[in-house]
């Protein structure tokens, strides 16, 4: 889904947000529907997202910019 425009580092663009939240709505809407109509959700959802976005997932790529530069 993509996201609104920033305005700074973690802030978005107050004309964005109508329009993102629609996107957001519909994208839940969506998700809510598939699983109404028998769509399985990956068990494992939860270790994805931990693999991608916990704090040492993070600081692991940010690390692996900084050793680039060496």
């Amino acid at each position: 889904m993509k996201l609104p425009v920033l305005e700074g580092i973690d802030k978005p663009l107050e004309s964005e947000m109508p329009n993102y939240e629609r996107r957001l709505a519909s994208a839940l809407r969506q998700q809510i529907d598939d699983v109404k109509h028998g769509k399985s959700i990956p068990i494992d959802v939860p270790a994805i997202i931990k693999s991608r976005f916990s704090w040492e997932a993070v600081f692991d790529k940010i690390e692996k910019v900084i050793c680039t530069y060496r």
